[in-house]
């Protein structure tokens, strides 16, 4: 079953929970996922090429300098990991890319072993591949741990969209008895999202969201104020000061190793956030009575207000020109149906976009 990116237009044809958490078991005894912690100084970096002349498989590796630093000959680097070497190091990437690889190696191995805290986790698979570099303080917390804590909670739920890839992963779960009338012949259903990075690439995140069900749009929960959810658990606003907070509709954790702990705020979380898409419900049904007399201009400050494109703007007008609804549903769902038409973060960070402007209603 492959769970890169799909999304089920029929609920009785889309995966379970427990489907999704059997799939990551799978994965888990393919690549089998392990830490390795150790300090960057005990390794060279090889850019392309082993001492022995062979490749490197991935964007360069870590070589022991001594016998017993680790069972490992080498340690090949993914993208992000090289990327979070780089970062780590403060050696910038336009620098890198114009470099000759020789001096790329000298400049690196020199920072290696004379710059900065060397402690670091590796985050292995396959053996020898390295797809994270972090900080020995990161609190590893993989998509299975995750999955089989919320599924006491979710079980009876249905995937309605799954996306994983290296850097993120995130699904959504409908609950099929939750059908909801928003206008005739337009129907929504309530559920959960759920994010993740087992990379550092995003906190672990679950919302309440909709899912419109003519159209596979989602909207991810989003509301104004502020919360607090115990310990490892933590609401953030957002950066450019449009919110001041969020409330249960938005929930990131930090992992703490408390399993415990975590499974409690795990299951407050998500009944806070199931409870928060009844207010979606509303606020969608009163969006219908908030007139637009100019959609386009509206969809234009939105861009600009988010710092999206002039190609998001017209992908946002083209999908409300499918229905020139002259209100907030029809703006609401000109975003959605752009996002729908993205993967990963793109696809995300869209979906806020669209439940910031419901929150104004």
């Amino acid at each position: 079953m492959n769970y890169q990116h799909r999304q089920e237009t029929q609920t009785d044809k889309a995966p379970t929970v427990k489907q999704v958490v059997q799939e990551l078991r799978r994965w888990d005894r393919e690549h089998k996922p392990t830490d390795l912690g150790t300090r960057l100084n005990l390794f060279q970096y090889i850019q392309n090429v082993y001492p022995d002349g062979s490749m490197t498989g991935g964007r360069g590796a870590l070589v022991p300098l001594a016998k017993g630093v680790t069972r490992l000959p080498q340690i090949e680097l993914r993208d992000t990991a090289h990327d979070q070497m780089l970062a780590r190091l403060q050696y910038g990437k336009p620098l890198y890319s114009r470099l000759p690889e020789k001096l790329n190696a000298l400049n690196i191995n020199w920072l290696i072993q004379n710059e900065g805290d060397r402690s670091a986790l590796l985050r292995m698979v396959d053996k020898n591949q390295a797809r994270a570099l972090m900080t020995t303080a990161y609190q590893p917390f993989d998509n299975l741990d995750l999955m089989e804590a919320v599924l006491p909670y979710v079980g009876n739920g249905k995937v309605k969209m799954a996306y994983t890839a290296e850097d993120v992963f995130q699904i959504t779960i409908i609950f099929p008895k939750t059908k909801t009338k928003i206008k005739t012949g337009d129907v929504v259903e309530r559920g959960i999202y759920i994010r993740n990075s087992e990379i550092g690439k995003s906190s672990v995140t679950i919302a309440g969201v909709l899912w419109r069900a003519n159209c596979l749009n989602q909207l991810i929960g989003h509301s104004y104020g502020g919360g607090n959810y115990g310990d490892g658990i933590e609401n953030k606003g957002f950066k450019n000061g449009r919110a001041r907070g969020e409330e249960s509709s938005f929930v990131r954790f930090r992992h703490t190793g408390d399993t415990d702990r975590l499974q409690s705020g795990i299951q407050s979380a998500i009944e806070s956030c199931y409870l928060e898409s009844t207010k979606l419900i509303s606020q969608f049904k009163q969006s219908l009575k908030v007139a637009v007399d100019d959609p386009a201009s509206r969809l234009q400050k939105i861009v600009e207000d988010n710092d999206l494109t002039p190609d998001d703007f017209r992908q946002m007008l083209d999908n409300f020109m499918t229905e020139p609804d002259k209100n907030m549903f029809g703006v609401v769902n000109a975003i959605t149906a752009t996002a729908r038409d993205r993967d990963g973060d793109d696809q995300y960070q869209l979906q806020r976009v669209a439940s910031r402007e419901l929150a104004t209603v």
